[in-house]
């Protein structure tokens, strides 16, 4: 086709050429949206997107699964210290205060792990890992049958802190991946994004 022939058609109006264009703009917003919600499934980015004044509490936590047999399953619960500064156990409930300054909520530095009833099972065992820990900081650990108890003395700035827990007298899942967080009998997901006790 020549120029002179290209510019003699008769060009459609605007709003036509619009309406012919919707059914592609809808599917690009629509793919749009389905991404932004899936991103938001993910706590980095809801920082990103909706940074906060009030200073982030420095501590999360997560917690991996693993079979030791014998009807006995070994939890490894981990306690990062997201910022590059160090922290003593004060220091960590005043931060928390100020984070949840005019929330309503409260909390407690202490970190409480309550065990979830498995039909008769108990927490046997909970220490620190102090080949682990050491050079990062120092943790406090109590439990009893129900729950384990973990206080944060001192952790370093991005440090990585262990504490092993051994549940028995429930069934075993044999292999227990560390991604199946189903198989941790401890309510700790909160905690995942603030590591501390709500009250």
């Amino acid at each position: 086709m020549t120029r002179r022939a290209a510019a003699s058609r008769p060009r459609k109006p605007f709003v036509a050429a619009w309406r012919e264009e919707l059914p592609r703009v809808a599917a690009s917003l629509t793919t749009a949206l389905i991404l932004f919600l899936a991103s938001m499934s993910f706590t980095p980015v809801r920082r990103w997107l909706f940074a906060s004044e009030v200073p982030a509490y420095p501590l999360i936590c997560t917690a991996d699964p693993l079979a030791a047999g014998d009807g006995r399953r070994l939890v490894e619960f981990y306690i990062l210290n997201r910022s590059r500064d160090n922290f003593t156990g004060e220091d960590l409930q005043r931060r928390l205060n100020e984070a949840l300054q005019g929330s309503g909520a409260s909390g407690i530095a202490t970190i409480v792990l309550p065990f979830r009833d498995e039909g008769g099972g108990r927490i046997e065992r909970a220490v620190a890992d102090r080949e682990f820990n050491e050079g990062k900081g120092e943790i406090h650990v109590a439990h009893d049958d129900r729950a384990v108890r973990i206080g944060v003395r001192q952790i370093h700035g991005g440090a990585l802190l262990r504490v092993q827990i051994i549940v028995s007298g429930i069934a075993d899942f044999a292999p227990v991946s560390r991604d199946a967080k189903v198989a941790v009998p401890f309510d700790y997901l909160a905690m995942q994004e603030s590591c501390y006790t709500r009250r």
